[in-house]
């Protein structure tokens, strides 16, 4: 029986993401190849997120610099099911701000959760989240405003229910 565990994908400049999937080899447990996610685009990619939900699907999350400038960074999305990585794509609308850090957790229920911070045209940070409806990314809602451009966090995701 293959087992998953989940270890977060480092980046380096503009090189590409990694994700380490682990299956045990009688005693031993050896290290599968690493995948490429998201190439070599001319962006900074950093700030990957990685989770696995109960079916096996593996889903990231990273911060994507977007291609209008340093201050328009956006949270990208991609998942394996098992046929192959999907295209990354936006968690939330093209917003022209800083949207960066995301953290993602998957339920017992398997919905992915992602919170992330941006920076609201104010100057002022505030903490997002949003989930995914099957199909989609549900619109983020703010769960803080008034964070601090360095403040940490994390999130663990319960069933949806």
């Amino acid at each position: 029986m293959r087992t998953r565990c989940r270890k977060r994908a480092a980046t380096a400049g503009a090189l590409a993401f990694l994700v380490f999937v682990f299956a045990p080899v009688a005693v031993a447990v050896d290290c599968l190849d690493e995948v490429f996610i998201a190439g070599d685009d001319a962006h900074d990619d950093f700030g990957c997120s990685v989770d696995v939900a109960p079916d096996g699907t593996v889903w990231v999350v990273w911060t994507n610099n977007g291609a209008t400038g340093r201050l328009d960074e956006d949270v990208v999305y991609s998942f394996n099911d098992g046929s192959g990585w999907s295209t990354p794509e936006l968690i939330h609308p093209e917003n022209g701000r800083m949207d960066y850090l995301p953290e993602i957790s998957i339920g017992g229920d398997g919905v992915p959760w992602v919170i992330w911070m941006d920076i609201t045209a104010e100057e002022g940070y505030r903490l997002r989240a949003s989930h995914w409806t099957g199909t989609e990314w549900a619109p983020g809602e703010t769960v803080r405003e008034g964070c601090g451009r360095y403040d940490s966090f994390d999130i663990v995701a319960a069933d949806s229910e």
